[in-house]
């Protein structure tokens, strides 16, 4: 049994992570012009491509699906702090 939830489990998160369009990335500002802007406490809200990602959107009634916080440059380089139930991750990449 445990096998075999693995695996529809497997199936279904690789459904529901697909890209269901081409995504085309338009900026309002450059990176420049946001980094220089984006202050510790911001929120940045983000609309994704993927099949989860029209989910969220459709079930918050929302144009956005995903939400980041901007924690300034507390952490080294190249690292980012990502949160779930199951509490604070960190990962360096």
């Amino acid at each position: 049994m445990g096998q075999a939830t693995e695996i529809i489990g497997r199936g279904l998160a690789r459904f529901l992570t697909k890209q269901i369009r081409q995504s085309i990335q338009v900026a309002t500002i450059s990176q420049e012009q946001l980094a220089a802007t984006l202050r510790p406490g911001d929120v940045l809200l983000v609309e994704g491509n993927t099949r989860v990602s029209v989910a969220i959107k459709y079930l918050t009634q929302s144009t956005w699906s995903h939400a980041a916080l901007y924690i300034g440059n507390v952490l080294p380089h190249g690292a980012y702090m990502d949160a779930s139930r199951s509490g604070k991750r960190y990962f360096v990449f």
